[in-house]
C-alpha cells in the first residue's frame, strides 16, 4: 500500500513540474505546440443576444505525458483567443461663438490615427455627436466654420470611455 502511496505522489509532483515546465516554455516562445484537445464529454455553448459563451467541464491537454508504475497522466493547457471587446463609445460636444452661444452649422472632423475620418455638423444649437466609435484609441477633432476663428481647433482625445462636454469656442471678431 505504501508503494502505491509513493507512486501516486510521485505522479502527481511529476505532473505539477511538467505544468510548471510548459507554463515557462510557452511564456519564453520555445517550440512548444499547443493543441486543443479536452478529456471530458460535458460542457456546452450558451449565447443570448449579442454575448455567448463556451464552456468545457475536464482535462486541457498538451500532449505530454508523466507517468509512474501503472500511472499515466496527460495533461496541459491552451491559450485562450481573446480580442478586445471594449463597447464603442460616443463622443460629443458643443461648439460656441465668443458670447458663449452654440455655432450651428459648423464642422466638425474626427481623424484617427490611420487616417480615417468621419464629419458632423452642429445643430442649431451647437451641439455635435459621434457614435460607434472604436473604443482605445486616440482621436483627432477639428473644428472649422466659415468666418470664424477658434481659441483651440483641434483637441486630441484617449476614448477609453463616453466623452461628454467636448468644447470648441470661437475667437471674437476685432
Amino acid at each position: 500500500m505504501n508503494e502505491r502511496k509513493l507512486q501516486r505522489q510521485l505522479v502527481l509532483f511529476a505532473a505539477a513540474i511538467l505544468t510548471l515546465s510548459c507554463i515557462t516554455n510557452a511564456q519564453t516562445g520555445s517550440g512548444i505546440q499547443l493543441e486543443k484537445a479536452v478529456v471530458s464529454n460535458s460542457g456546452g455553448s450558451a449565447a443570448a443576444g449579442t454575448f455567448s459563451i463556451e464552456s468545457t467541464t475536464g482535462q486541457a491537454l498538451l500532449g505530454v505525458a508523466a507517468g509512474g508504475g501503472s500511472f499515466v497522466a496527460t495533461f496541459g493547457f491552451w491559450a485562450s483567443d481573446l480580442a478586445p471587446t471594449a463597447a464603442p463609445v460616443t463622443l460629443s460636444g458643443r461648439v460656441r461663438d465668443a458670447a458663449g452661444r452654440g455655432l450651428p452649422g459648423a464642422m466638425v472632423i474626427l481623424s484617427d490615427p490611420e487616417g480615417n475620418v468621419a464629419g458632423a455638423v452642429t445643430s442649431s444649437f451647437g451641439n455635435f455627436r459621434f457614435e460607434g466609435v472604436p473604443a482605445g484609441g486616440f482621436y483627432i477633432l477639428s473644428v472649422s466654420a466659415k468666418g470664424t476663428s477658434f481659441k483651440e481647433p483641434v483637441i486630441v482625445v484617449n476614448a477609453f470611455e463616453n466623452i461628454d462636454g467636448l468644447e470648441f469656442i470661437a475667437i471674437a471678431s476685432p
